[in-house]
């Protein structure tokens, strides 16, 4: 009696662990899938990377070839490519990123900020100092534009001054001035936006 409990007993943990067996290959697969599906999307002709510097909330820093703002799921994350990887960043676990190149003649650094409350990475394009900078949501670093949803920060508050109804970034700059400082600044005021910055 006892031989036949024992042989039962054999018999259902055999099953037991072919059915586990069956599971883990399974899932092993879907993973495969995954990860197939993650390096078709990183690889696909949208998305622009650019060497620099990662550095998370907990200090620690990824240097590779990067690529910001990229939504996941229900979230907005960073990829970070190295040599053998791509790594999807939450956006949330970044305190900066610093985008650089270095074309033998030029050296240019954009630098990019997780603020808290909102999740893409700022683009900083203007910093007067710790109380005034100008942040857009440009993802490409290096094109000398400015996007339309600009946002200031000022004494530690940041407001967005993008208006659908003004010609664009730098009227919506010349609007915040003049309605800041009781101003009329006209566009032919500024040659350029290092004019308009400094009036900030």
């Amino acid at each position: 009696m006892a031989s036949k409990i024992l042989i039962k007993s054999i018999f259902l943990l055999c099953i037991t662990l072919s059915f586990t067996n069956l599971q883990a290959q399974q899932h092993e697969v879907e993973l495969l899938g995954l990860e197939t599906i993650q390096f078709s999307t990183i690889n696909n002709d949208d998305v622009y990377y650019y060497t620099g510097q990662i550095r998370l909330k907990d200090q620690q820093t990824f240097n590779g070839l990067i690529s910001i703002n990229h939504k996941r799921y229900k979230d907005y994350t960073t990829i970070l490519k190295t040599k053998d990887k791509c790594v999807y960043i939450p956006n949330e676990n970044i305190d900066t990123v610093i985008l650089y190149k270095d074309d033998n003649r030029d050296y240019t650094e954009t630098t990019f900020v997780s603020i808290k409350g909102h999740d893409k990475l700022f683009r900083e394009i203007y910093k007067k100092d710790n109380s005034t900078i100008v942040y857009d949501l440009l993802k490409k670093p290096f094109d000398g534009k400015i996007m339309n949803d600009i946002y200031i920060k000022e004494n530690g508050k940041l407001v967005s001054i993008f208006n659908f109804w003004s010609s664009g970034p730098k009227k919506d700059l010349i609007n915040y001035i003049n309605k800041r400082d009781t101003k009329t600044y006209k566009r032919r005021d500024f040659k350029s936006l290092k004019d308009l910055f400094a009036k900030l």
